[in-house]
């Protein structure tokens, strides 16, 4: 069994340009208060010291195209 194999030569190569997309995002950022309840761990907290209502930030992070 005999096999042959051909080579091709090529002069020129067709490369494509390089392609840049540019996306623009706006990004809003939404900062607003969440009140959380902590209330004593034992029974013996619970009798001697009363619940702290606690103020914590809560951020959410929006983007649009």
């Amino acid at each position: 069994m005999h096999l042959t194999t051909s080579v091709v030569t090529i002069d020129r190569a067709v490369v494509p340009e390089p392609v840049t997309d540019v996306v623009t995002e706006k990004t809003y950022i939404t900062t607003e208060p969440e009140i959380e309840i902590r209330k004593p761990a034992t029974l013996s907290q619970a009798l001697t010291e009363p619940g702290v209502a606690v103020i914590k930030p809560k951020t959410r992070v929006r983007k649009e195209s």
